[in-house]
């Protein structure tokens, strides 16, 4: 993946004439921020609904910081601004989330993961996520939270319900075949991402953070690693898709107190480190 770092351009241009009065320079700047990957290690999954009941969620976030800078003309009239590198391209703050209860814990409250990446990088959220939903079906699956209406980017997790839930956490590695294969060419997961590639739409895939001792999701470490990795390598081979761990932020033997009691969802702390991460992620810092 290519990370365009903020680029500030500076023209000074100062015109003498022997017959006409000097004129003012005037200045132009302009900053452009994208994603970048970033992965670690894997972590843990997502088991049921959370404490709002487990329907369907959509909160909508508008958030008042990390945007990047628009330029401005003091000479004669406003500038707009624009792309300050050849080939980029302005991404709309217009951001879906979808997933399982891991991106919907916290909703009540305006402390979800997606809502804390919202605030970070000044996006327009809107969070389908539902708790206790899987990747490969059932009544509310992750694909079906999908539908095209111009978001600029699309963020989703899942999986770990799929081995938990689905699988019980023992000798799962052909649900994670069926999710995404293992050159990470195939599976249920590659196909929403193209349809929503194709729908012009960047994706942030998120992996989950580390999972604590006598979590439910203990004996899934193998299949959850193994989807991060696949997840990642996606992301290299698919321009326009990030993949982003949250294992970097959020860590049992470093960030407890970022962990619900019921040591499987996030904490109001951890929502806000993973989402902030997120939101740094996407504007390029």
């Amino acid at each position: 993946m290519t990370t365009v770092r903020p680029l500030i351009l500076l023209v000074s241009l100062t015109l003498l004439s022997a017959c006409n009065d000097g004129v003012a320079p005037g200045e132009d700047s302009d900053a452009v921020g994208t994603t970048s990957s970033a992965s670690g290690e894997p972590g843990s999954g997502d088991a049921g609904n959370d404490d709002g009941g487990g329907s369907a969620n959509a909160s909508a976030a508008t958030a008042g910081s990390g945007s990047g800078d628009t330029g401005s003309s003091d000479g004669t009239g406003d500038d707009s601004g624009g792309d300050a590198t050849s080939g980029a391209t302005e991404v709309s703050p217009r951001t879906l989330a979808i997933g399982d209860s891991v991106f919907e814990w916290n909703i009540d409250d305006g402390q979800s993961i997606p809502d804390f990446a919202a605030q970070e990088a000044n996006l327009e959220m809107v969070n389908a996520a539902i708790g206790g939903t899987m990747i490969l079906g059932g009544k509310e699956s992750i694909p079906s939270q999908y539908y095209a209406d111009g978001w600029g980017r699309v963020l989703i997790d899942g999986g770990a319900n799929d081995v938990g839930d689905g699988c019980g956490c023992g000798d799962c590695m052909d649900v994670v075949d069926q999710i995404i294969s293992e050159d990470a060419s195939a599976g249920a997961l590659v196909e929403l991402i193209d349809q929503i590639r194709s729908d012009g739409a960047d994706v942030i895939l998120m992996g989950y953070y580390t999972i604590p001792p006598g979590s439910e999701f203990e004996n899934c470490d193998e299949e959850l690693a193994a989807m991060d990795t696949r997840y990642a390598a996606l992301a290299e081979a698919r321009e326009g898709v990030t993949f982003v761990s949250a294992a970097d932020v959020m860590r049992w033997d470093d960030n407890p107190e970022y962990y619900d009691d019921d040591l499987v969802h996030p904490a109001p702390e951890g929502s806000e480190a993973v989402g902030r991460y997120i939101g740094q992620v996407i504007n390029g810092r």
